[in-house]
């Protein structure tokens, strides 16, 4: 007898009855239908028709059939050779933008076939919201596989396109944010463009529009070609380690100076700091950054200057007169080498510096682009060991067994986060990075 036979059979004979064995029979047909591809193996019920618990349903763990992603954490030679041959043909499976214009039209439908987490999962992530900042360009599948994968229901999202997206590209994305009450695309969009405030601009645009949600605690900025390697509910334990501190990079010892020489002087006794564009900051900085006039004046002198997304952040973190709120109160040249970023990790490729061995040469076992390794499938045993939040970057075409195997892992973490409840070690950011926020 087919699924759908038995599936309308059950339900004659349970709107006859409505005993609840019959109810409990149906309900486990549903939920363990076949699935067809090989890493469907659960199902989280959308939110039309989910438990009163508000809780999803992890069947099984998800385990890919075409790959054994365990045997590539651990290295093992002859899956890396198995990755490494097939990574031409899987690259061409992968879904078009113009597919998500289609399945997005029965939202229901979409959020149940994309696996989407629609709950909670505990009570600690409930009660502390995350907001982040999306910048994308293109490549709607590898861009709807990053929000899946941060997807929350008590999170917020703002996803800034631009505007040389193309019309597809954007639909798609648009598509999928109107199944969520909680992504929201920006109705401002700039062009991009390197070393310039532009780069800056698509994060503060984003940061005003999730402003006016008020129960987030922290915003993360994350691009489109960047994964996390940390489950929510790990993410929402290191930052209740922060104690509303920002955690931002900051650099003086090699600032690169020249990107502000010619300029005149920093406003307000400012001393321009260099980082990481990429933040972890806190609801009281974004409020800073957004209605202070100091930060208004400040970004207005970085317009003029090179690689302002790299300065903008870092210097009202690192300036202790301004008192930003989350702000670090102690000397950055006595603190520098001990303060470590653990927000994202770039294997800058042939990257030196003699005060700073963080950032070490790893090698780089994928491809280089302008200095940047985008990861292979023989970086997965470095990666699945770096303690950062999120990883910086990937391209889906190329071997993407690499995001395959971290959506994987990333699902069955945060299956474990909601049965056993599982607690980080939040020693490790605090001691190993000496970071205190003051």
């Amino acid at each position: 007898m087919h699924l759908s036979q038995m599936r309308i059979g059950y339900t004659f004979i349970c709107a006859i009855s409505l005993t609840s064995v019959c109810l409990g029979l149906l309900y486990q047909i549903l939920i363990t239908r076949p699935i067809l591809n090989g890493d469907k193996s659960h199902l989280i019920l959308p939110s039309t028709s989910r438990p009163k618990s508000n809780r999803p349903v992890f069947s099984y763990r998800r385990t890919r059939v075409d790959i054994n992603c365990s045997a590539l954490f651990d290295g093992v030679e002859s899956e890396l050779l198995l990755g490494d041959s097939r990574w031409n043909i899987t690259s061409k499976q992968y879904v078009s933008d113009d597919v998500y214009i289609e399945e997005t039209v029965d939202c229901d439908s979409f959020i149940v076939s994309r696996d989407y987490i629609t709950s909670p999962l505990t009570e600690e992530e409930e009660l502390f919201s995350i907001a982040y900042s999306l910048v994308v360009y293109k490549d709607a599948n590898q861009v709807e596989r990053l929000l899946r994968t941060l997807y929350r229901p008590q999170n917020y999202y703002c996803i800034h396109m631009d505007v040389k997206s193309s019309p597809v590209f954007r639909r798609a994305i648009s598509g999928v944010a109107k199944c969520f009450p909680n992504v929201f695309i920006s109705s401002q969009s700039v062009s991009v463009k390197r070393k310039s405030y532009t780069v800056l601009q698509p994060d503060l645009i984003c940061m005003e529009y999730l402003w006016k949600y008020r129960k987030w605690k922290y915003l993360i900025n994350v691009a489109g070609n960047e994964f996390p390697l940390r489950t929510n509910l790990e993410i929402v334990q290191i930052l209740k380690t922060l104690n509303g501190s920002n955690h931002i990079q900051g650099i003086i010892k090699a600032a690169n100076t020249n990107r502000w020489t010619g300029v005149g002087a920093a406003p307000h006794n400012i001393r321009p700091v260099k980082g990481s564009m990429h933040i972890v900051a806190s609801r009281g900085f974004v409020d800073y950054i957004l209605h202070d006039p100091v930060a208004h004046d400040f970004m207005n002198w970085t317009r003029h200057t090179d690689y302002p997304e790299e300065t903008f952040f870092p210097s009202l973190n690192y300036n202790p007169h301004l008192n930003v709120p989350g702000g670090f109160k102690g000397n950055l040249e006595e603190n520098e080498q001990h303060l470590r970023f653990f927000g994202r990790f770039v294997n800058w490729v042939n990257w030196i510096h003699n005060t700073d061995k963080y950032k070490a040469d790893y090698a780089c076992y994928g491809k280089i682009v302008h200095g940047i390794c985008i990861f292979g499938v023989r970086d997965l045993p470095l990666i699945i060991t770096r303690p950062e939040l999120f990883v910086n970057k990937f391209y889906r075409y190329y071997q993407p067994y690499v995001m395959d195997c971290l959506e994987e892992l990333l699902f069955n973490r945060s299956r474990e986060d909601y049965f056993d409840k599982r607690t980080v070690n939040t020693d490790v950011y605090a001691k190993q990075y000496g970071w205190t926020g003051q």
